[in-house]
């Protein structure tokens, strides 16, 4: 029999384990530490948010994103004619234009609205790496629910759908890089 301190006995042969009386009223009587951490609420976070700096980053998340935009899906051929190929499904150029302004204040709000997230999860600012971690997290998530559930909906085919699957994760990871770079200035 091997003895530890404070009344635990170890039997070598069988493995039991016995422990006295004195050992279980210490354990009870010790300060128990909290089983999960305090969440904070969404005010708390709110108000610890640098929102000059939010806006920033919005701001040059949204100037990213249409400039990777403008260079994938407008200047280089590879998506421009896969779109071509379904004229009844997307808007030509000409279309595309009139109601741009709309997609432009869309999209600057969505990204706001992603850089306010990155500030309550990140809130010492953590870089451009953390970003484009979280950047990569919201192009899965843009991958899943939008391109891969478009090819559901319409009458597209893989060609389409893998190039924008590609062309989108990387976009939202430079989006969130920059989201990341900036707010952390």
């Amino acid at each position: 029999m091997t003895h530890f301190s404070r009344g635990v006995r170890v039997r070598r042969t069988t493995g039991e384990i016995t422990i006295s009386y004195n050992v279980i009223v210490y354990l009870s009587r010790r300060k128990k530490a909290k089983t999960s951490p305090r969440w904070s609420t969404l005010p708390e976070m709110m108000g610890s948010m640098n929102y000059g700096r939010v806006l920033l980053a919005a701001a040059g998340g949204f100037v990213a994103y249409f400039a990777f935009g403008f260079l994938v899906f407008g200047a280089l051929p590879l998506l421009r004619e896969e779109y071509a190929k379904y004229p009844a499904v997307y808007r030509n150029q000409d279309g595309i234009k009139k109601v741009m302004p709309i997609g432009m204040v869309a999209m600057f709000i969505a990204i706001l609205v992603l850089a306010g997230l990155y500030a309550m999860c990140c809130q010492q600012g953590y870089g451009p790496l953390d970003g484009a971690g979280f950047g990569a997290a919201i192009g899965l998530f843009a991958v899943c629910s939008f391109v891969l559930h478009n090819h559901v909906n319409l009458n597209i085919g893989w060609a389409l759908t893998w190039k924008q699957a590609v062309a989108y994760f990387l976009e939202w990871t430079i989006v969130g890089a920059v989201i990341g770079w900036i707010y952390k200035m």
